[in-house]
């Protein structure tokens, strides 16, 4: 089995040589396949096809990590693994990373451990791959099976395809020059769902089962796969134009019955356009789009092109985005999560009665949000990105912002916590002082000093936190104590005055009447 080469691109050479001296080569079954100080270098020799994983910065003279990714990506370089190497954490740079299905996205300074898991889950990922081809060069019909779901997801990742001729030869197909029709099922979990992969794995299988065995019939050949978000892509080769499209509502009918059998499932059907073979990617697009504009046309049905042509490409006006912004910092410094849950949902409220029909208007309002948001607070690009992924895996409004209002609000009340916390610590270190020293001369500005707080502050956090300004606390921990000694004690006023910080005993006396309605020697006949 050979070795996966590793190729880095990085505009600084030592950067460069530091990220391979990190690499665990042997270990992770990796060899280096050089180092490129640019993006138009890398891009030459992955096109020559000497890299298998590619470690890349993204800020580079000539052309930058995104455009190589892009151009790689779009030039169907599809076995190429990229993995984002980057001192920025602008959510903007990952977002677009990974739509190219990077693999990675880490942060100067480079995690040793963090590079070589993500090195080691590759390498396993290809040892994987590499197993279940050997082990199905033993079965012709598992290599069949192999190979036809390998095109089918080439044909769902790929804009750019081959002649009909070349294909059928790369991956031993015998598809003909007739009509092709993509077809997406989405398969959703319910919001309150307890998780099951295993299951949904399951119930994925038996669909690609049921659909082939429907389309059968009336179809030449079928391709079909399926990715970790519940989608599963069929490809169907048949010779009368509209055979396929025809039987879609049964096949769609018979699916819900057993999909919906589970009660914890949606289901959703979206149709190509009817292409020749030149054109099929045209209909893989059209397919996906139905899917992702679920959210507005709904679940639990086909997905029409005719849906589609209603639908408006209009997202939020600039002015719009402004004052949601402000609104969102404003509600983010006052740490209130009942302000930011009232924004979410009149925002939602407004894309609804604006009508604009496109998914796009939620997801990246919702995507605006959580950038809005944690722009405002110190969160890992991961928490952030994997936020993201649950947004838009989200087929209802409803769910987008309960989503949006749960986990932002969440966030809130934890940093308004975390704050709480921060101002009660000197609170609570100055009242132990105060417990421990009443009986001596106790000033604000001394205790400050201790606290290494500026007293006009600390003055104003005593008075917040505690309800009493910080004089009339001391006097009422004073007062208390006084109450204790009059009580359990037989010592004269004098003694007990100066016990709890009082050198002048009239000036005790009046004090305690004060805070506690009556003179001390009153007190203590009272309650002696």
């Amino acid at each position: 089995m050979k070795n996966l080469r590793v190729l880095i691109v990085d505009d600084e050479n030592r950067i460069a040589q530091l990220i391979s001296k990190l690499i665990h080569w042997e270990e992770n079954g990796l060899v280096p396949a050089g180092i490129c100080l640019d993006g138009q270098e890398a891009y030459e020799r992955i096109s020559a096809g000497g890299a298998d994983i590619v470690v890349t910065d993204i800020r580079m003279p000539v052309m930058d990590g995104l455009e190589l990714i892009r151009r790689v990506h779009e030039t169907s370089v599809d076995s190429v693994h990229f993995i984002v190497i980057s001192g920025y954490r602008e959510f903007e740079y990952a977002h677009t990373a990974l739509k190219y299905g990077v693999e990675d996205y880490l942060l100067k300074p480079v995690n040793e451990h963090e590079l070589n898991e993500t090195l080691s889950r590759l390498s396993r990922a290809y040892s994987t791959e590499q197993e279940q081809l050997k082990k199905a060069e033993k079965d012709e019909q598992v290599k069949k099976e192999l190979l036809s779901q390998r095109a089918a997801v080439f044909l769902v990742r790929n804009k750019a395809v081959p002649s009909l001729a070349e294909f059928n030869r790369e991956y031993s197909l015998a598809l003909e020059d007739t009509q092709f029709l993509a077809v997406c099922a989405r398969l959703d979990r319910h919001a309150a769902a307890e998780i099951d992969t295993m299951q949904d794995r399951l119930i994925m299988q038996n669909i690609i089962r049921m659909l082939t065995d429907k389309f059968a019939p009336v179809v030449l050949n079928q391709l079909h796969t399926a990715d970790d978000t519940g989608t599963i892509y069929s490809i169907f080769n048949y010779t009368v134009s509209g055979s396929a499209a025809a039987v879609l509502p049964d096949v769609f009918n018979e699916l819900k019955e057993y999909v919906y059998a589970f009660s914890q499932y949606e289901l959703t059907l979206a149709a190509g356009s009817e292409e020749p073979f030149s054109g099929i990617s045209e209909s893989v697009r059209r397919a996906k789009e139905g899917i992702h504009e679920r959210i507005v046309f709904g679940t639990g049905r086909i997905i029409s092109l005719h849906d589609l042509e209603i639908k408006h490409d209009a997202l939020l006006e600039e002015d719009i985005l402004d004052t949601i912004r402000l609104k969102t910092a404003n509600a983010v410094q006052s740490l209130s999560s009942v302000q930011l849950s009232r924004l979410i949902e009149t925002v939602f409220s407004g894309i609804k009665e604006k009508k604009l029909y496109n998914a796009d208007a939620y997801y990246e309002t919702a995507d605006m949000f959580v950038r809005f948001v944690y722009e405002q607070m110190s969160v890992s690009s991961r928490e952030e990105r994997l936020l993201t992924d649950e947004i838009h895996s989200c087929y209802s409004v409803a769910d987008l912002a309960s989503l949006l209002r749960t986990r932002l609000c969440a966030k809130l009340d934890e940093l308004r916590v975390q704050k709480q916390s921060q101002a009660e610590k000197p609170i609570r270190a100055s009242k132990e002082y105060i417990e421990s020293h009443y009986a001596e001369k106790i000033t604000l500005e001394d205790v400050a000093g201790i606290l290494k707080l500026n007293p006009s502050y600390f003055s104003t956090l005593f008075k917040k936190e505690t309800g009493s300004n910080f004089l009339e606390y001391v006097t009422g921990v004073r007062i208390e104590k006084a109450k204790q000694l009059l009580v359990s004690t037989n010592d004269t006023m004098a003694g007990i005055a100066a016990k709890v910080g009082y050198a002048d005993t009239r000036y005790f006396s009046q004090c305690f009447e004060k805070t506690a309605g009556l003179k001390p020697s009153i007190y203590r006949k009272l309650y002696s």
